[in-house]
């Protein structure tokens, strides 16, 4: 789904609901990755998806919910066991 197609653009919440219908996804069963704290955290939260900044470059250290690199991600959603 793109924004041209959709006629909105991130972080509206219409974007991200169109979306959650498409794929028959509840919003609280859904995951949104993205690297715009506001279009992509923040809107998708906002529907009440979970959501995570994906900070490379370590440019927003306080954002709840980050992840330095996608490798991360498993481990953020409980998919596996995070070594200790």
């Amino acid at each position: 789904l793109t924004s041209r197609l959709h006629g909105k653009t991130k972080p509206h919440e219409t974007i991200f609901r169109a979306m959650l219908e498409r794929l028959d996804v509840p919003a609280e069963r859904a995951a949104m990755v993205g690297d715009d704290p506001t279009d992509d955290v923040d809107g998708a939260r906002a529907v009440g998806m979970r959501a995570w900044l994906v900070d490379r470059d370590d440019r927003f250290p306080d954002q709840p919910e980050r992840l330095r690199d996608l490798r991360e991600l498993p481990a953020a959603l409980g998919l596996v066991r995070q070594c200790r």
